[in-house]
């Protein structure tokens, strides 16, 4: 019926005699799915969601700022470290990076170094076999070049050690009688055939060159028949 209207044009009844449910959902709702028996959504009131959250304390705030400072000292500590054993090894050579069993100011001879293989192996191997040591020795012939590796080797001990030289080695400084110092990795015995076992040590880094000490010989003329 019209909203105006007093009476139904079909009945004749009063408009007044009812009244019309009205309904809060929109279209929209009724599209979604929402219909009238649906329940409304409830809401939860602040309390009940839970505790709010709150700044850390003073003590907490300490606690991590230590903890996060800790962490930064042994960060850099091992990055120092790092840095150490980088530069070590690319000015010392490839052996650089372990600890040598021995000193700087207290090399072994290539004898020595053969002498322990020859007398106790086993022991010798669990002492210097894939370990850094500092060696000085005479050399043999100089330096050799290996045209199938490309490696450049001196030996010592009348060739009973067999020295590779690392690839930044000035091997232009080396020749025979010279004494040589150098930083080499000890690989370990090696047989060849024809030529016997070796010890050999590669990654050779040179330290210092002594020149061979010239010797003098006096020659006495007698005059007695000139």
């Amino acid at each position: 019926m019209p909203q105006e209207a007093l009476y139904c044009a079909e009945c004749g009844a009063r408009a007044a005699d009812f009244t019309v449910a009205q309904s809060d959902f929109s279209p929209s709702h009724l599209n979604s799915g929402v219909t009238s028996t649906s329940q409304p959504f409830a809401t939860v009131p602040l309390e009940e969601a839970g505790p709010a959250l709150s700044s850390p304390s003073p003590d907490e705030a300490k606690r991590k700022a230590g903890r996060r400072g800790v962490v930064l000292v042994v960060i850099v500590a091992l990055a120092v470290l790092l840095v150490g054993v980088t530069l070590e090894t690319v000015f010392l050579g490839s052996g650089a990076g372990t600890p040598a069993v021995n000193s700087l100011s207290n090399p072994m001879t290539g004898r020595q170094l053969y002498s322990a293989y020859a007398t106790n192996q086993t022991q010798a191997v669990a002492a210097y076999t894939n370990r850094t040591l500092y060696i000085q020795d005479t050399l043999d012939n100089g330096v050799g070049h290996d045209f199938d590796t490309g490696q450049y080797y001196s030996s010592v001990d009348s060739g009973t050690v067999v020295l590779l030289w690392s690839a930044t080695a000035p091997v232009d400084q080396l020749y025979a009688g010279a004494t040589v110092l150098a930083r080499c990795s000890v690989e370990g015995l090696q047989v060849s055939n024809g030529v016997g076992a070796a010890l050999y040590l590669q990654g050779c880094d040179l330290i210092s060159v002594q020149p061979q000490t010239a010797t003098t010989s006096t020659v006495s003329v007698s005059t007695a028949n000139l």
